[in-house]
């Protein structure tokens, strides 16, 4: 009796081996991650104008609608992480952008925005930082495909100078 029992347990344990030996033989599984690569642009046309291109990598699972999708799980309280550039001309640049929460792709108006500022370096480490009141204007359209646009404009510094400005870009799977 124990011995038709051993050999069950025999064949189960085969079975499972092979099952897996097959399995990792198909290549890799959709759930590991690749590199998109996201090419974009930025015009600042308020008090600081300028524009550049750029582009930004990032590892995500499934291709550039990954990306996008919405999220689940743990990461289902993230931001979405607009692309956006470390320097505009000869000026850096450090944001402060936040879109929360994020549902996937679709259009977000100014309410989405958990955080929005920019502070844009200049001559002699003098920087000008635009945060966001009361006429700020803020917007993102966010494809399926990974690509978007974001645009803003009324972001002032302590004295009321406005900052505006638009990022479009696409995606691409490496």
């Amino acid at each position: 009796m124990h011995t038709g029992l051993g050999r069950a347990m025999l064949i189960g344990l085969l079975g499972a081996l092979l099952f897996c030996a097959c399995t990792k033989s198909r290549g890799p599984s959709s759930s590991a991650a690749t590199s998109v690569h996201l090419k974009a642009s930025i015009t600042l046309t308020g008090t600081i104008a300028g524009q550049q291109s750029f582009e930004v990598t990032r590892n995500t699972t499934g291709g550039c609608s990954g990306l996008v999708s919405k999220p689940t799980g743990a990461a289902a309280q993230r931001p979405f992480d607009i692309p956006l550039p470390t320097t505009v001309g000869a000026r850096s640049t450090f944001w402060s952008v936040a879109l929360s929460p994020y549902v996937g792709p679709g259009a977000y108006g100014k309410n989405f925005f958990t955080s929005l500022q920019v502070t844009i370096g200049g001559e002699a480490n003098a920087s000008d930082s635009f945060m966001r009141d009361d006429k700020t204007k803020a917007a993102t359209t966010i494809g399926s495909d990974g690509s978007g646009s974001f645009t803003f404009s009324g972001l002032a510094d302590k004295t009321k100078r406005l900052e505006a400005g638009s990022v479009t870009w696409s995606c691409s799977a490496s």
